[in-house]
This record gives structure tokens, C-alpha cells and sequence, in this order.
């Protein structure tokens, strides 16, 4: 064995202790390279770091685009517009989406499908659509809204906010007089005069119109049919709506209101009915399924489609099988290649089975490309006021959610199908092969 000496020994010493120094100044050096801010890029504030490009991507090419800066995007997009000659003066949306928050589900739901219309779009009907998270500050939300409307490109807004959070929008949307498009059926109670075109219809002609879809049913026309509500707002203005149509063809309709607290059973009722329609909170809803199925009624039970929500779904339990649902799908054409190649796409995009909201928000920049289309160089204004009043000429579409007409007074008109809820899915009873899924759709393995 080699006996080193002292000399050699303190020389390995100093060695051993140089390298350590070396490596103890690099570790100094990255970590002052990385607090002085090193490549990154820098911090933006609330409102300009919720926006978000979707470029045009064609369908071959199925690459998500990445989040960038917006006014980069824009910029080298309009530039590459005008030097393919494109007459079109409108090719932009605005969807003010909740991103984040107890409904960022449902945002990024319908952002899925907005970013997959957008990846499918044709060269005449590509569309850029900028998200913004309407669950942000009022404050942050007006001032994305307003820095978007500020650029002749925009055409309109896509919404899907519960009324509190809509002050936001609307404001900048009444000043630029910009067609917003509400995505979520609910609440009408808008300032007069807001550029609001509800892409489901009004809650008035929804109800109206699942009167008559249940009366044409042989059962409900034979019997009696109950409207059992809770006395809220909402039960009330569906109920005004559905009892006025029942009165105008002389439909037997009976109707109760059950209020929180009440004392009033089915056991106190006499007569039996076949059907009944619940109109109420979600919790309301499916309590007073279980409580009618206790005292033996055996009733079909009709809900609106809104209310098919995690509240109600859970706590219904095994019930659920007993409850439809009235949906604005009427028109949905069963197997078409339109659905197989969204399907297709969307797959690819997310690993994951396309959910009914996801359609909603691909059908809703699909409508507005056309429209675009159509509009050629007009002006957004000029848009919303011929949208508004039911002028425009390119007002029917059949998507993936069925088809409607917008009327003369500019009010979008569908017809309801009953549906049933089926492993996370809505499964129309009259195209039972046709799936629907729900935001809580099954995901297919990569």
C-alpha cells in the first residue's frame, strides 16, 4: 500500500476544497441569475395575464395552441388577413368565461369546444377567439373587455357568467354596442337596451315550449299533468309562461307550490297524474322526487335541463333514472359526419369524451364564423343591431346541439326534446343512440 506524505496529503486537501468553492460560487452565480429575473418573461397584470389567442389551426394539423401574448397574435394575424386579400372586416370573439371558481368546470368546458370550432374552422370561416376569466376582478374583467373592443376585428362576446358577475361585460359591450351572446339559459333581468342575444332562447319560449312537447304525449294528454314549483323567481317565471300556454289549448294542469318548510304532502292529494314537471332549486328538486316516490305517485318527473347539476344528480342517487329532462336539442341529427368529425378532433385535442357544453361552445363560434362570413365588411355595430332586430339574413343553424332560427325580434327559437341522464350524458329519448356527455364526461385512456 502507498504511504502518502504529508505534502501530498495537504495538496489533495487544497484540491478537494478549490472544487468545492467552484462549486458553491456556480450555485451562487444561478441563483443570482434567477432573482434578478434571468430569461423569463416578465409578470403582467391580472388583466392582460387572463387573455388568451387561439390562432386558426387547420384540422390535419391538430397542434393546441399554445397561450401567448394577445396583441402579438392579433398583430401578425390581421397582418396576414390583409395579405391574403380577406374582405372580411370581422374574424374575432371575445368568450368571457369562468376559468376559475366554483363554475370553472363549465368555463373550460365550453373554452374545450370553443378551441376545437376554432381548430376545425375552413379557411372562409376561421375565427380567433380571446378568453378572458369573468371570474376575476370586476375591475380586470372591464378593462381586458375593453382593450379587446378596442380593435375593429372583434364582433361580438361570448358569456357564460351568473348575472352577478355580468356588469363586467356589459358595460364595455353597451358603450362599443358589440353583440354579446349569452351561452347559459337563466335569469333575463338585463338592463333594456343590452346586446344580449341568448343562445338557448328565452326562458318564456322554453317553457312555452316544453308544454306543448309534454301534451303531445299521449299520457299527459289523457291525464291530468301537475306543476309542482318551490315559489322562487325562476319556478315563477316558468310558471307563468307554462300555465298561460296550458290555458291557451285547454290542457289539464294542475299547480302546487311546495315552498321550503310547507306542510303540504302528496299524501293530501287526490288525484293521480301521470306526469309531473318540478321547476325549483336543485336540492328542492330532488327532495321532492323522493318525497313523491314515498308516497307511491309513480309519475314521469320532467325538470329543465339547467338544473342538471351535481346537486341534484347526487342527491337524486338511483332516482335518477326516474327523472327527464326537457332540452333545447330538438333537430340533432343522429350519426352525422359533422358530430364524428368533432368527436374525432376533440378526442385527439383533449383525451377525453366531447360533454354537452363543449358542444354548446363549439356550436357557438361555429354560428358566429358564419355569421361573420355573411357580414363581410360590416361593422360590429352594424352587426348587433341587424342580430338585435332579427335582420340579418344568416339566422338559422343546425349544429351539434340541435337547430334554431333567430325571429324577427331577434329571439333565438328552439325546440325542446325530452332526454334522459345516462353515465354523465344526456341521451334524447327520441335518438337514443345520440350521446350528449355532461362536463363530467368519462375520459378514454391515451
Amino acid at each position: 500500500m502507498t504511504v502518502l506524505s504529508w505534502s501530498d496529503r495537504e495538496i489533495s486537501r487544497r484540491r478537494r476544497r478549490r472544487r468545492r468553492l467552484l462549486a458553491l460560487m456556480v450555485l451562487a452565480a444561478v441563483g443570482l441569475w434567477w432573482v434578478l429575473g434571468g430569461d423569463r418573461k416578465p409578470m403582467q397584470d391580472e388583466a392582460s395575464s387572463m387573455e388568451e389567442v387561439v390562432r386558426h389551426v387547420p384540422a390535419e394539423q391538430d397542434a393546441s395552441t399554445p397561450p401567448g401574448d394577445a396583441e402579438r397574435g392579433e398583430t401578425k394575424e390581421s397582418a396576414q388577413d390583409e395579405d391574403a386579400g380577406n374582405v372580411r372586416k370581422l374574424h374575432e370573439v371575445v368568450a368571457v368565461l369562468p376559468l376559475s371558481g366554483p363554475f370553472a368546470a363549465e368555463g373550460k368546458a365550453l373554452q374545450r369546444g370553443m378551441k376545437t370550432a376554432s381548430a376545425m374552422a375552413s379557411e372562409d370561416e376561421k375565427i380567433t377567439v380571446r378568453f378572458v376569466d369573468g371570474w376575476l376582478s370586476e375591475q380586470a374583467v372591464g378593462e381586458a373587455l375593453r382593450k379587446a373592443l378596442g380593435h375593429a376585428s372583434v364582433g361580438a362576446i361570448l358569456v357564460s357568467l351568473p348575472l352577478s358577475k355580468w356588469k363586467a361585460v356589459l358595460g364595455p359591450a353597451t358603450e362599443k354596442e358589440t353583440l354579446i351572446l349569452s351561452l347559459a339559459q337563466g335569469d333575463e333581468a338585463f338592463p333594456e337596451g343590452s346586446p344580449v342575444l341568448s343562445f338557448f332562447g328565452l326562458e318564456e319560449d322554453a317553457a312555452r315550449n316544453t308544454m306543448r312537447l309534454l301534451a303531445s304525449k299521449p299520457s299527459v294528454a289523457s291525464h291530468a299533468m301537475l306543476l309542482l314549483t318551490d315559489g322562487s323567481s325562476f319556478a315563477k317565471r316558468w310558471t307563468e309562461s307554462f300555465t298561460a300556454e296550458a290555458a291557451r289549448w285547454k290542457w289539464r294542469l294542475r299547480h302546487e307550490e311546495w315552498a321550503d318548510g310547507d306542510t303540504a304532502s302528496p299524501l293530501d292529494m287526490t288525484e293521480k297524474f301521470s306526469t309531473v314537471f318540478l321547476v325549483g332549486a336543485p336540492h328542492w328538486v330532488a327532495d321532492s322526487v323522493r318525497l313523491l316516490e314515498l308516497a307511491g305517485v309513480g309519475a314521469l318527473y320532467v325538470v329543465p335541463y339547467t338544473l342538471a347539476r351535481p346537486t341534484l344528480l347526487e342527491s337524486l342517487g338511483p332516482l335518477v333514472d326516474r327523472v327527464q329532462f326537457a332540452v333545447p336539442m330538438g333537430g340533432v341529427d343522429e350519426g352525422t359526419g359533422d358530430d364524428e368529425a368533432f368527436e374525432e378532433v376533440f378526442r385527439r385535442r383533449f383525451w377525453k369524451n366531447p360533454d354537452w357544453l363543449a358542444r354548446v361552445g363549439y356550436d357557438a363560434v361555429r354560428w358566429m364564423g358564419l355569421i361573420f362570413q355573411e357580414a363581410g365588411k360590416e361593422s360590429a355595430q352594424s352587426l348587433c343591431r341587424k342580430a338585435l332586430s332579427g335582420t340579418f339574413p344568416e339566422v338559422s343553424f343546425e349544429g351539434l346541439t340541435g337547430s334554431f332560427t333567430v325571429g324577427s325580434e331577434g329571439r333565438v327559437q328552439r325546440r325542446m326534446v325530452l332526454a334522459r341522464w345516462k353515465e354523465g350524458s344526456f341521451e334524447p329519448l327520441s335518438q337514443g343512440s345520440q350521446r350528449v356527455e355532461h362536463v363530467q364526461g368519462r375520459h378514454i385512456a391515451p
